[in-house]
C-alpha cells in the first residue's frame, strides 16, 4: 500500500515538473496577449485620426504621415522594407510566438518562430519600442524533421541563423 502511495506521489511530482514549463509559457503568452489587447484599445480610442511617425526599423529610418490607416506621405525609403503604420506594427506585435517561416533548414526540419517584445505607450497604446527576433526551432511535426533525424542519427541543427531587429517609433499627432 505504501509503495503505491509513494509511486503515485512520484508520478504527480514528475507530471508537475513536466507541465510547469508549459504552464509558464502559456501564462506569459496570455499576459502578452492581454497587454496587446489593452494597447490596441487605447490606440483605437485615440482622439486624433492623423499622425506623423518617425520610424527606425533596424538600420532603416523613415517618416510617414498617416490618416486613419492610410499612409498619405512618406520620406524616401532607401532600404528594402515596406513603409508601415502603427496598425501594421500592432499586427506584428500580435505575431509573438507564431511561425514566421515554416521551412528554414533541411527542407522543413526547422522553422522560425517570432519572438516579439513590445513596449507600448501608456496613454496612446502604440508600440514605442519593439524587439523582433526570428528564432529557429525543430519542426517535430514535419516529416522532413524525422527524415533528417534518421539520416543524421541525431536531431538536425537548427541554430544556423537567428534574425533580429529593433524598431523605435516616435509619434506626433497632427491636426485633422
Amino acid at each position: 500500500m505504501r509503495v503505491r502511495l509513494i509511486l503515485g506521489l512520484l508520478a504527480l511530482v514528475l507530471a508537475g515538473c513536466t507541465a510547469t514549463p508549459f504552464a509558464l509559457r502559456w501564462s506569459a503568452q496570455s499576459a502578452a496577449a492581454a497587454e496587446l489587447r489593452a494597447a490596441q484599445a487605447r490606440w483605437d480610442a485615440r482622439p486624433f485620426a492623423r499622425y506623423r511617425a518617425e520610424i527606425k526599423d533596424g538600420p532603416c529610418r523613415y517618416t510617414v504621415e498617416v490618416t486613419g490607416r492610410t499612409i498619405t506621405w512618406s520620406t524616401p525609403v532607401r532600404c528594402d522594407l515596406p513603409r508601415q503604420t502603427v496598425d501594421d506594427f500592432l499586427v506584428l506585435a500580435g505575431r509573438d510566438d507564431t511561425v514566421g517561416i515554416a521551412c528554414v533548414a533541411r527542407g522543413c526540419a526547422c522553422r522560425d518562430i517570432y519572438k516579439v517584445t513590445t513596449v507600448y505607450d501608456p496613454v496612446l497604446g502604440y508600440p514605442r519600442e519593439m524587439d523582433v527576433r526570428l528564432r529557429p526551432e525543430l519542426n517535430y511535426l514535419h516529416r522532413d524533421y524525422w527524415r533528417a533525424a534518421f539520416r543524421l542519427r541525431r536531431a538536425p541543427d537548427c541554430g544556423l541563423m537567428e534574425g533580429q531587429k529593433e524598431v523605435r517609433i516616435t509619434l506626433m499627432p497632427l491636426p485633422d
